[in-house]
């Protein structure tokens, strides 16, 4: 099978993933179910997990593989708030002011996990899952520094 054909044949398992982190639409460092989803199709896939990366409940790392080339995929998953939105091209909230996925971390989240779970290109592969992207200068130093990622 090609790599067209694999994503073919994964692709309503991504789409039922991505949807369902759209239908969560937790807010950055609380989004535990979207986190717990991701992580158990990255465990299912044969990944190690190491959960609660640099203190933070929602923030992990899965790795599969020892060896180099090592190639890490940032993954991020946070709805904003007032951004809640029906699945529609259109402005139509489902709750007035309620949290969205107006940037599309629905599918940046399970893009990375794709990129992933893809038939291995490299002897090692890492996702690391950061709240929010734009803390990512603020927490990656804490997130090397953890003991949990020095395992």
């Amino acid at each position: 099978m090609n790599l067209a054909e694999w994503i073919e044949d994964q692709r309503d398992k991504f789409i039922a993933l991505s949807d369902q982190i759209w239908d969560f639409a937790e807010l950055g460092f609380s989004e535990r179910r979207s986190s717990d989803l991701l992580a158990a199709a990255l465990k299912g896939a044969g990944f190690r997990l190491q959960r609660g990366v640099a203190d933070i409940p929602t923030a992990f790392i899965a790795s599969f593989g020892q060896r180099r080339p090592v190639i890490a995929i940032l993954g991020e998953y946070d709805a904003l708030p007032g951004l809640s939105q029906e699945k529609v091209p259109f402005r139509k909230p489902l709750a007035e002011n309620g949290n969205g996925h107006g940037c599309g971390h629905n599918l940046l989240g399970v893009g990375s996990l794709a990129a992933n779970v893809v038939p291995p290109l490299a002897e090692s592969q890492y996702i690391i899952r950061a709240p929010l992207l734009q803390q990512v200068n603020e927490i990656y130093p804490r997130v090397l520094d953890s003991p949990k990622a020095r395992r």
